[in-house]
C-alpha cells in the first residue's frame, strides 16, 4: 500500500481522507501538497498551475487529468518506473513540474518522500524508503555535487529528471560519469512537463533529445522548434527555443529565440555562447552564476553584455574570455550583480536580473 512520507509523519495515500485530522503537524507547504494528494484520490479532474516566468510574465494555466494521466503513464513506460518503488517530491508543487511528479507516483501506485524544495532535500533521509525515482533543478545540483555523502544519495537514485534549465557543462561532465540514469528534460506547462528527454549519465547518455509518448517534432523557418501530438490535442504548438531538428523525433537544443542578440549584423545564441565559456574558461568565475544578454549600442545595434553574480575582476575575466571566444563573441561589458533574481523554480530571470538596480 503506498504511503506519502511527510518531514514529521506518514499517511496512507489510498485513504487520505480519513486522515485529514493528522494534517495540523504539517507546514503550509506540504498541506497544499497534500491536499493535491486528496484531490487525486477523490477523482478531481482539472487543477491550476502557474508557469515560473522566466520567459515571460507568469501565468496561470489550467491542467486536466485526463492529460496529467496521459504524460505521466509516458514517462513510467520510458523509465519503466515499478510499482511499490518510492519516489521523491523535492521540487516546487504549484508547478507542472512538481504536480506531474505526484502524478506519475499516484499513477504507478509508488511511495512518495514530500520535501519542501531546498539544497537539503537529500539529507536525513536514513529512516525512509530508498528512492528509486526523483526530478530535480540545477540549483539542487550544484549542491549535491559539491558534498561527498551528499553526492552519493543522488547517484544511487535509479532515474532522476533535471528540468528548469540546462545544467553547466561541468556539472553535466560530473554526472555523465554516474551509474544511474540522469535525464534532462524538456517541456513547458503546456506540455505537462517534459515532451523529450537527454539521457546525461552513463547508463543512457544521448547528445540529443528524444520524443516521450506520441510527440512529433518540426520547425520553422527561424528553426523555432513546433509540437504536436495527444498532449497538444494533435494542433502544431509554436515554440520558442531554437533548435537543430535531427528528425521527427529527435533534436538538439540550441537556445532561446527571443534571447538572441543581433550584434553588428551577426546573430548571435547567448546560450550557445555561454556553453562555450564554461568549458573553456569556467574556473576564472570561482563558481559564480553568470549569463549573457545585450544593451543597446550606436554602431553595432545590440552589444554582448556578460552579468556576473557577486565580485570579481574585469580585466582578468576579459583575458580568459579572450582564449575561449572570437573577436564577435566577446563581451563588450561586463556588469557584476549582488545577486540574481531566481524564478520560483531555480532559473536566472533574465529579463528582471538585467533590469534590478539599473
Amino acid at each position: 500500500m503506498a504511503t506519502a512520507y511527510f518531514s514529521n509523519g506518514a499517511f496512507t495515500i489510498s485513504s487520505l481522507h480519513e486522515q485529514q485530522n493528522k494534517s495540523f503537524f504539517l507546514s503550509d507547504y506540504e498541506k497544499s501538497v497534500l491536499l493535491f494528494l486528496s484531490e487525486w484520490v477523490k477523482g478531481k479532474s482539472n487543477w491550476s498551475s502557474n508557469t515560473s516566468g522566466s520567459t515571460g510574465t507568469p501565468k496561470t494555466i489550467q491542467l486536466s487529468r485526463d492529460k496529467m494521466e496521459y504524460s505521466a503513464q509516458q514517462t513510467i513506460d520510458y523509465l519503466g518506473l515499478k510499482k511499490g518503488s518510492t519516489g521523491l517530491l523535492a521540487i516546487n508543487a504549484a508547478f507542472v513540474g512538481g504536480k506531474m511528479m505526484m502524478a506519475r507516483c499516484l499513477m504507478q501506485e509508488m511511495n512518495l518522500i514530500v520535501r519542501t524544495p531546498a539544497s537539503t532535500v537529500l539529507d536525513n533521509l536514513q529512516e525512509l524508503p530508498k528512492i528509486d525515482f526523483a526530478a530535480f533543478v540545477p540549483l539542487q545540483i550544484y549542491h549535491f555535487l559539491q558534498h561527498t555523502s551528499i553526492k552519493n544519495t543522488f547517484q544511487s537514485i535509479e532515474h532522476i529528471l533535471i528540468g528548469g534549465a540546462p545544467l553547466s557543462p561541468t556539472a553535466a561532465e560530473v554526472i555523465s560519469n554516474m551509474p544511474n540514469h540522469c535525464w534532462q528534460t524538456y517541456g513547458m506547462t503546456e506540455t505537462y512537463s517534459h515532451v523529450a528527454l537527454k539521457g546525461l549519465s552513463r547508463g543512457c547518455k544521448t547528445d540529443h533529445f528524444s520524443a516521450v509518448g506520441d510527440a512529433v517534432f518540426s520547425v520553422d523557418e527561424a528553426n523555432r522548434l513546433i509540437i504536436n501530438g495527444s498532449i497538444t490535442d494533435h494542433q502544431p504548438l509554436q515554440t520558442n527555443d531554437v533548435v537543430k531538428l535531427l528528425d521527427e523525433r529527435h533534436f538538439e537544443w540550441v537556445g532561446r529565440f527571443d534571447h538572441i542578440i543581433n550584434t553588428g549584423g551577426i546573430k548571435v545564441s547567448p546560450e550557445a555562447l555561454e556553453s562555450k565559456i564554461f568549458q573553456g574558461c569556467a574556473n576564472a568565475f570561482q563558481q559564480q552564476a553568470f549569463f549573457l544578454s545585450s544593451l543597446p549600442d550606436d554602431r553595432l545595434g545590440e552589444k554582448i553584455v556578460l552579468y556576473v553574480e557577486g565580485n570579481g575582476d574585469r580585466s582578468s575575466l576579459q583575458s580568459a574570455l579572450s582564449q575561449v571566444l572570437d573577436k564577435y563573441e566577446m563581451p563588450k561589458e561586463i556588469i557584476f550583480k549582488e545577486r540574481f533574481v531566481y524564478t520560483l523554480t531555480g532559473k536566472i530571470n533574465r529579463i528582471a536580473s538585467v533590469k534590478q538596480d539599473s
